[in-house]
C-alpha cells in the first residue's frame, strides 16, 4: 500500500469542511486513488469501514481532533478501535 498510495494532505483538506455532515461515496475515493491521492486516514478509514460493513460488522467512524479519523467496530465482547491510516 505504501508504494502504491502516496501520503498526501490534499484529500484531508478537501474533506475536512464537510466530513462530519457528509461522507462521499467510496467510488469518489477510488477515483482519487487512481489520481495519486488518498494516502491518509480519511480515505483509508472510509475504505476499511466499507469493507467491514459489507462483511456484516456493525461499525462507525470515530473522529479525533485535530483531524484524524478511524473506525470503531462493534463485536459481541465490546467496541474496538480500528486504526488503519496513521
Amino acid at each position: 500500500h505504501q508504494h502504491q498510495v502516496p501520503f498526501e494532505t490534499h484529500t484531508r483538506v478537501a474533506d475536512y469542511s464537510d466530513f462530519l455532515d457528509h461522507v462521499s461515496p467510496l467510488p469518489v475515493y477510488i477515483e482519487r486513488l487512481e489520481l495519486g491521492a488518498g494516502g491518509v486516514c480519511w480515505t483509508l478509514a472510509r475504505g476499511f469501514h466499507w469493507l467491514l460493513k459489507n462483511l456484516g460488522f456493525e461499525t462507525r467512524y470515530y473522529y479525533m481532533d485535530p483531524g484524524h479519523v478511524c473506525v470503531i467496530v462493534k463485536l459481541p465482547e465490546g467496541d474496538y478501535y480500528a486504526e488503519v491510516g496513521y
